[in-house]
């Protein structure tokens, strides 16, 4: 196991001699492996572990067993408890994650660790790949997992749990076992206990093989990338760079993919890239998301660094700010044709765009925000108002955008406009605002 394990560290250049270690660890047989073996390399490593409270005494018996393996073998130790309310809201599974790796990300920066190791394994891929397949996955989800992404490493993503196993139980290596892990109360839980058994009954290398495929698949998707990169034009200008693609050139049944494939590096969701897809040559349409601008218009699509100063449309933009967090939602800005509106649909934002100055700004909703809602004749409301009045939840606070024009809120978006700003018999051109999912 450990000629394998540092067999499979040289091959995939994952840890160099200048490297320090800073490893994930749940105290489950994973993790109490991966520390194990990085003991016997004799790799230097300090242990991270994240306390998520989600088990009551059962978390805490946790932290406590990791921390005491610290104390015990002399190995640097970080943690940190999440508060149990950080769950009240959104999807639980993904916030930790999200939460897990910011948290790994900053200690390994405050520390000076190289490296962040996870105790993913073989059977994590296979159960990765067979979730992402069923679920319709492209490319990007079939992949699986790679063993060096930027500063994390998964140096066990060779072995099989059966490999794991034995070498805990030959090497006498204590752990904690997570209760959740023998029901089946989640899909993943699904797949371990029902289909990977099934699948070795099949054919009992089968983890492995479904493991090439994904090599195979991951080559296709870097030729794939590769193919797209060659399709766009590079342009510096006093913005930074610019790139133009001329998504007309570009067949319609596979244009949103393509364009997926070129954005999804800069934060673009794929339900952005397909609306990309589908829009006409007679529309300028804005989508932003958290650190680019993509510009479609004419059959071109303009990607700019975020905060650049564009003409977006004559007399309306000059420049374009983007602050704030909007969870699981990007921002879509579509100017038109007054005369092109023939209904307003809820959920969306109206503005004369000429009442909108040259230069806005969005943002995420601060206290003390107030706005002069539609048909209250020009007196101000607190947006935290708006929000109670809606029973809106703190997910919905999060993702709402506020609209500042000229220092004055023109939108929440996607819930109120302002008098000031609101559509009439001179409004000529329309600007069109909307939350779209991920």
């Amino acid at each position: 196991m450990l000629e394998n394990f540092l067999s499979y560290i040289s091959a995939q250049k994952l840890i160099d001699s200048t490297d320090t270690v800073l490893c994930a660890v749940s105290g489950g047989i994973d993790s109490m492996v991966l520390c194990t073996l990085m003991s016997q390399s004799k790799i230097p490593f300090a242990i991270a572990h994240i306390n998520h409270q989600l088990r009551g005494t059962e978390s805490d018996l946790d932290a406590a067993f990791v921390r005491d393996y610290c104390v015990n073998h002399g190995i640097r130790y970080h943690h940190v408890t999440i508060p149990i309310d950080f769950f009240e809201q959104g999807n639980m599974h993904e916030k930790a994650r999200n939460f897990r790796y910011q948290w790994l990300q900053n200690t390994a920066l405050d520390h000076g660790y190289s490296r962040i190791a996870t105790a993913h394994h073989l059977d994590d891929q296979v159960e990765t790949f067979l979730m992402n397949a069923m679920r319709g996955a492209g490319l990007d989800g079939l992949k699986g997992m790679l063993p060096l992404n930027n500063n994390i490493i998964r140096p066990l993503l060779w072995a099989t749990k059966d490999q794991i196993l034995n070498f805990a139980i030959g090497h006498k290596i204590k752990w904690r076992e997570d209760a959740s892990n023998t029901t089946d109360k989640y899909v993943r839980n699904k797949v371990r206990h029902n289909i990977i058994p099934a699948l070795k009954s099949v054919r009992s290398d089968g983890p492995q093989i479904i493991a090439k495929t994904m090599q195979n698949v991951g080559a296709s998707q870097q030729l794939l990338e590769t193919l797209v990169k060659e399709k766009a034009t590079q342009i510096t200008t006093s913005n930074g760079i610019n790139i133009v693609l001329n998504i007309n050139a570009i067949n319609q049944e596979v244009r949103a993919e393509f364009i997926y494939q070129y954005l999804k590096r800069y934060g673009f969701a794929k339900a952005q890239c397909l609306s990309m897809g589908h829009i006409n040559t007679t529309e300028s349409k804005l989508f932003i998301s958290s650190s680019h601008h993509c510009i479609v218009k004419d059959g071109l699509l303009t990607l700019i660094p975020g905060n650049p100063s564009v003409n977006v449309a004559a007399s309306i933009w000059t420049e374009l700010h983007f602050a704030g967090k909007i969870g699981n939602k990007q921002l879509s800005i579509t100017i038109v044709d007054r005369k092109s509106i023939t209904s307003f649909q809820q959920g969306i934002i109206y503005l004369d765009a000429n009442k909108v100055s040259n230069r806005v700004e969005f943002r995420s909703w601060q206290a003390g925000d107030r706005i002069k809602p539609l048909g209250m004749s020009g007196k101000t409301k607190s947006v935290q108002d708006i929000f109670t009045d809606r029973k809106s939840t703190l997910t919905e606070k999060q993702e709402a955008i506020i609209l500042v024009s000229d220092d004055q809120i023109a939108a929440v978006i996607p819930y109120q406009t302002s008098e000031a700003f609101k559509i009439d018999e001179k409004t000529e051109v329309v600007l069109v605002c909307a939350l779209i999912g991920l």
